[in-house]
């Protein structure tokens, strides 16, 4: 995608993208994400998804007005972890991943749910401390986005927790601003 944007091929680079996320068109997704920072990571997370034989979904209450998160950064970086975490624990199972984002004054309002195994109940603080991990040892850290995601939200004055309901579903308030 990257070399066609960069050769200009803007028009190949949306079809592209279009056919390898069968769950969220692109037309659709920043409609109601209008935050083109946000909007781009669901594509391409809704790609990956559809790689590793998962489906992901944007709720209907889902809402994002262009403007209203301010720097994306912090939102990128909760939103990209926690996706990637639902893919991860559907492990190639297939399975869906449902996304509901809504900002409003108060900030994003995140909530990631999957339909994989869930989070062992004695487990549900622990995967947030940094270094842990659930996953197999395989290239490259473990065990930081979930711990990156809660600083991030912290920081902010915010949350992250997780609870299960017919799989994982992590939830998360990013405020729209730092606490003075």
């Amino acid at each position: 995608v990257v070399g066609l944007l960069e050769m200009g091929e803007h028009d190949a680079a949306i079809a592209f993208i279009t056919s390898m996320t069968p769950g969220a068109r692109a037309g659709e997704l920043r409609e109601r994400v209008q935050d083109p920072t946000l909007a781009a990571l669901l594509l391409a997370k809704s790609a990956e998804a559809a790689e590793r034989g998962a489906r992901l979904v944007l709720t209907d209450d889902s809402r994002v007005p262009e403007g209203v998160i301010g720097d994306p950064q912090d939102a990128v970086l909760v939103v990209g972890n926690l996706v990637a975490n639902a893919i991860d624990a559907l492990d190639g199972a297939g399975g869906t991943i449902e996304v509901s984002l809504v900002a409003d004054e108060e900030g994003l309002r995140v909530r990631v749910r999957d339909s994989g195994p869930g989070i062992r109940p004695e487990l549900a603080e622990e995967v947030f401390r940094e270094g842990f991990t659930t996953k197999a040892a395989r290239s490259g850290p473990r065990g930081l986005g979930l711990a990156l995601t809660r600083q991030a939200c912290l920081r902010r004055g915010g949350w992250v927790r997780v609870r299960n309901s017919g799989g994982a579903v992590f939830t998360a308030l990013l405020p729209a601003e730092a606490p003075a």
